[in-house]
């Protein structure tokens, strides 16, 4: 109901800003597979193909751009609450996810199509999975799957490096698991960015062409052409 009810309140729909380039791409997974990107806007695979998804099922329209983002919202919705619960009990699980849902921010962007709620929900998936697995004593499993949805984050959003450097202080004070196997998170990651990149060389010859987009989508110019007439 909460969830619901943000969406509602909150809906914005296509902005004509990093939606565009998400747009662009699920068109593109939709009517150009094998899909290269050009931009690296368009380069993140976990949000264009749910977004390409979407349009196959319901059509190609304003609210079908928008439906992927807005599941992942409910999706992380509903992780937060399963997880606080096992933690804290249900109530104040239950209080604690509708305040995370009506965060202003968070409920705008759920209603844009966007790489952040894509990129939360593996974030959170990752965290939650390392959680586990550091209180169980079967958990090879569960931290390879923190280290695929980590990878999945990376995918949808680059800033992901964030939850890396989190992931590389534990390994450092060795916390929760023995630091060998923090290397089965590392072989989970590794194995999302070895499928991306074995795709695009396949496609274009060249299995850093994600990361080259990337580096060019950084660089900045460091003088900028005003004309010999506007120099002082």
């Amino acid at each position: 109901m909460a969830v619901s009810g943000s969406l509602w309140f909150a809906w914005t729909g296509f902005v004509a800003s990093d939606d565009e380039y998400y747009a662009l791409a699920g068109l593109g997974w939709l009517h150009d597979f094998p899909y290269v990107a050009t931009y690296f806007g368009t380069v993140r695979a976990v949000v264009g193909i749910p977004i390409a998804i979407m349009m196959g099922l319901f059509g190609e329209r304003e609210f079908t751009v928008v439906l992927s983002t807005c599941l992942f919202f409910v999706a992380t919705a509903s992780l937060t609450l399963l997880m606080l619960t096992r933690l804290i009990g249900a109530v104040p699980a239950l209080v604690a996810s509708c305040v995370m849902v009506t965060v202003p921010l968070l409920a705008l962007k759920a209603t844009i199509a966007s790489a952040d709620v894509p990129e939360l929900f593996f974030v959170a998936s990752s965290f939650w999975l390392f959680l586990i697995a550091s209180q169980r004593e079967r958990k090879i499993r569960l931290l390879l799957a923190a280290g695929v949805c980590a990878g999945l984050a990376f995918s949808a959003h680059e800033i992901t490096v964030a939850l890396l450097l989190y992931y590389g202080v534990l390994f450092l004070v060795g916390y929760g698991i023995p630091r060998r196997e923090y290397w089965m998170m590392a072989i989970g990651f590794l194995a999302v960015i070895a499928v991306e990149s074995l795709y695009y060389d396949v496609v274009t010859g060249n299995p850093l062409h994600r990361f080259a987009l990337l580096l060019g989508g950084a660089v900045l110019s460091d003088r900028i052409d005003v004309g010999a007439g506007q120099v002082a």
